[in-house]
């Protein structure tokens, strides 16, 4: 897994598009392209445009840009804690979804289906004009593999996290901090798990309409194309969720708050003798200051001068 969690921005190879008109049935018919015929290739589309809705929505990189801030608000205080270090693992593989360009990569690959050029509202899926090459496909079904991977990962991190926090939250300490990174923690082990079913199926479909489509000039010249895995055999990272460890955690915690408290209450306990001896020893003071003052009358100032 660190392969992949150390993978960056991965430069997609061009893709060679080929106009629809050179693969038509007629009269003048490529035979080259005869396997293209096999697939409905509009109704492709128009699942990776559906899918591809997922990862537009901006509430993944919301979460991303609040929880970067929250971290370097609170580092010099809480680096040293265990908590701490599994939040900063979320920011490091958060930051590397990040640098992936997810968005990017799957804007480009709805764009190998259109002229150059053409604007975003125009790209329907009636209209599409080109098809990609089989090189190109290929070399995109391996970064949604890696990128299912991250997900997967993200989820299981996200799970250590809410549990590391749900402990901070039963001690009742620092619980702004903790209560908004519990929010954020849950909120993206859902919405990773949503990612990681669409990136699959992405991929699955990519996967079953690899051999039809066109050969890429630079495949025939001799350049090897990467065999795809099946979709089954993709290990997704899965969070260790094991019934009722928070609910331990939680139980641990308030044991040991109740516990110092205990403790608390037997060292004020003993140390009550002590404050009774001083706060005796402060009233005999004042009752003999009060004494000291009674001693002196006003009939013994004598007549003004």
């Amino acid at each position: 897994m660190e392969s992949d969690l150390d993978h960056r921005e991965c430069m997609l190879p061009e893709c060679h598009s080929l106009p629809r008109t050179k693969f038509t049935t007629g009269k003048f018919a490529n035979p080259v392209y005869t396997n293209v015929h096999g697939f409905d290739h509009a109704h492709g589309l128009s699942e990776i445009m559906r899918l591809a809705a997922t990862f537009a929505r901006p509430e993944v990189w919301q979460d991303w840009q609040l929880l970067a801030r929250i971290f370097y608000r609170n580092w010099n205080q809480h680096r040293n804690s265990l908590y701490y270090r599994r939040l900063y693992e979320l920011r490091r593989v958060l930051r590397i979804m990040d640098q992936q360009g997810v968005r990017e990569m799957l804007g480009q690959l709805i764009g190998a289906f259109f002229t150059a050029g053409t604007a975003k509202s125009a790209r329907k899926v009636g209209a599409w004009s080109h098809l990609p090459c089989a090189y190109f496909i290929a070399r995109v079904a391996g970064r949604i593999a890696r990128l299912a991977q991250l997900a997967g990962k993200i989820r299981c991190v996200c799970w250590n996290v809410y549990v590391q926090f749900a402990a901070q939250t039963a001690q009742t300490l620092f619980m702004p901090l903790s209560m908004v990174v519990q929010g954020i923690s849950a909120r993206l082990y859902m919405v990773m798990q949503t990612w990681v079913q669409d990136l699959l199926a992405l991929y699955e479909l990519l996967f079953r309409w690899l051999p039809y489509l066109p050969a890429c000039p630079e495949t025939l010249s001799g350049k090897r194309v990467d065999m795809l895995m099946p979709p089954d055999e993709i290990q997704i990272p899965v969070p260790m969720e094991t019934p009722g460890v928070v609910e331990k955690l939680v139980a641990d915690a308030q044991n040991l708050s109740l516990k110092q408290m205990a403790d608390k209450r037997e060292m004020s306990e003993e140390e009550t003798p002590d404050a009774s001896r001083n706060s005796t020893s402060k009233q005999t003071k004042k009752k003999k200051r009060k004494h000291f003052v009674d001693m002196y009358n006003d009939e013994d100032i004598g007549d003004p001068v």
